[in-house]
């Protein structure tokens, strides 16, 4: 799922526009990537070569991949439920029930604030399919998953 998108087609792979990505592909669901210059803040470590999220540290300036930390696909088979809550410039990745990533500051290539925008529904060499998509206009995180998702900001 591609949120905060902006700007024309193709900035990134001559396909999609400028984004946030929230990874939907199996084993990495919830997974974050900024496209074509974009960053936001989230709290990660580096575990070896990889950016993990882990959200008992601050929140730091990231730009790239940032794995979850954890992975709660459901198995082989059966459908994984996303959440993406987005409100300004924070947004939250929730994957069946469990929180997976907490963003804020999303900013553009020219470090402006990312605010709101289109969405975009990525398709790569991993099959996927949706069902039952549900788009909700919201000005503010539900109480208590803000309080879980930000708790360090």
């Amino acid at each position: 799922m591609l949120y905060h998108c902006h700007g024309d087609h193709g900035a990134f792979w001559n396909t999609w526009m400028s984004c946030l990505e929230s990874q939907v592909q199996e084993k990495d669901f919830g997974d974050f990537i900024t496209l074509a210059g974009t960053s936001a803040r989230a709290p990660f470590r580096q575990d070896g070569e990889r950016s993990v999220y882990d959200p008992p540290r601050d929140f730091a300036p990231w730009r790239g991949y940032l794995h979850a930390a954890i992975e709660p696909d459901k198995p082989h088979g059966e459908w994984s439920r996303i959440d993406l809550y987005v409100v300004g410039d924070r947004s939250i990745h929730m994957i069946n029930g469990k929180v997976v990533m907490s963003l804020s500051g999303a900013l553009d290539k020219n470090g402006q604030l990312l605010l709101g925008s289109r969405l975009q529904i990525q398709s790569e060499a991993a099959e996927v399919e949706y069902k039952a998509i549900r788009l909700r206009l919201i000005d503010a995180f539900p109480p208590m998953l803000e309080q879980r998702a930000f708790r360090r900001q």
